[in-house]
């Protein structure tokens, strides 16, 4: 039986479907969405531009329209994945703040 490979950033799971990934928990009020805009040169595929947002979990599993809390485009994948854990770390110490009261 072949065993699944599971991508974590940071402690956090990463889900990529084509150009789309998934970063964070769902069981969380949000999670992070990136898109990755994709260019060829010199038969090398970069990646030029990348959108991340933070959006709900909660709209999401109600059929809403995405619309992010946060945005931002950034040059390369590694700096958009850095931005969403900094906006998610951000969130969960805010909610465990909010929960202490």
């Amino acid at each position: 039986m072949e065993s699944e490979m599971i991508l974590n950033y940071k402690g956090r799971r990463l889900v990529r479907c084509k150009d789309d990934l998934f970063y964070g928990n769902v069981s969380e009020p949000k999670i992070a969405f990136l898109h990755i805009d994709s260019k060829i040169e010199d038969n090398f595929k970069t990646h030029n531009k990348v959108s991340v947002g933070l959006v709900g979990t909660i709209a999401a599993s109600r059929g809403s329209v995405f619309r992010p809390f946060k945005f931002s485009v950034k040059d390369s994948l590694y700096e958009a994945l850095d931005l969403a854990s900094a906006w998610l770390d951000r969130q969960s110490s805010s909610n465990q703040k909010n929960s202490k009261k």
